[in-house]
């Protein structure tokens, strides 16, 4: 909740921020300071590539039995987008992509750039992306951390999977969650004969697979390809997956929306140090903080 000065103390109003004091507490951890890491966040926007896939060949709607996005998590997701740019952090939104489809994106892009890439999510699905150098860390407490040595040992729901198999399995068993379809069974028949589990292929030639499959199911079977499209992620190399690198931090900054969503008065030399330049952000703020 943000907080509204009542009589010089502070209580709870209706405006949640939870989550946005959630994420800037977690970079302010993750960060600390160093100038060796290149910090990248990814965000979502309508997938509408994705939803036109489905609808036009399959004649379903992707991800339609989910629920509507409650109000504030719209209002968090907005506000968050506005103060990372004045905090300094590299965040990355490409209208019609998913987070999913920037973050794999971004590890093919960079990944031989550096020494280790390590993707921080509560999503198993971004398991595919770990190979040698690339590793994904729970963001949950006490959350583990699933790399290239330890991927054999990862269960998901009370069974064994192997590497580099995640997606194979999806096109096999269809995926509830997203309503995606699994593959008819002639052709999983196919599949499997011609790519077994065990030799399924690193992102890195996605794009090579998709051809090897296309050549698989034949070029016609448009049903086939969608639900390889859907299942799989939408690499984009462009400007708007670009990383600028050796990015500054704005700590300040960054300290004054962790005091104001905390409900604290940031001390005066902070006040006047920090520059806002987008009134839409002191509207937001006041918003939470009950007009102060």
């Amino acid at each position: 909740m943000g907080v509204i000065e009542d009589n010089g103390a502070y209580r709870p109003n209706q405006m949640i921020v939870g989550s946005v004091l959630h994420l800037l507490e977690f970079l302010d951890k993750l960060d600390a300071g160093s100038k060796d890491k290149d910090i990248v966040l990814c965000l979502d926007s309508v997938p509408t590539e994705k939803r036109r896939i489905a609808e036009t060949v399959l004649g379903i709607r992707y991800k339609g039995g989910r629920p509507k996005a409650p109000e504030h998590v719209t209002y968090q997701y907005e506000f968050t987008k506005k103060i990372l740019p004045q905090i300094g952090y590299n965040y990355l939104c490409v209208e019609g992509l998913e987070a999913d489809d920037i973050i794999a994106s971004v590890v093919l892009k960079y990944k031989d750039v550096y020494d280790n890439v390590v993707i921080f999510t509560n999503d198993s699905d971004q398991y595919y992306l770990i190979d040698k150098k690339v590793e994904v860390q729970s963001i949950r407490r006490g959350g583990r951390c699933v790399n290239y040595s330890n991927y054999r040992s990862y269960v998901k729901n009370n069974r064994l999977v192997q590497y580099n198999s995640i997606n194979l399995i999806k096109l096999i068993e269809g995926e509830t969650s997203d309503n995606i379809p699994p593959l008819r069974a002639d052709v999983t028949e196919k599949l499997l004969k011609m790519i077994p589990a065990e030799t399924y292929p690193y992102l890195g030639n996605m794009n090579a697979f998709r051809t090897v499959f296309k050549n698989i199911v034949g070029a016609d079977d448009k049903e086939s390809l969608a639900i390889f499209d859907l299942v799989n992620p939408i690499l984009n190399f462009g400007q708007g997956t670009t990383i600028e690198r050796g990015k500054q931090v704005d700590y300040k900054m960054q300290n004054y929306y962790l005091a104001r969503l905390n409900g604290k008065k940031p001390a005066g030399e902070w006040e006047s140090a920090v520059q806002l330049g987008d009134s839409t952000i002191l509207q937001m703020l006041d918003e939470i903080n009950g007009g102060r």
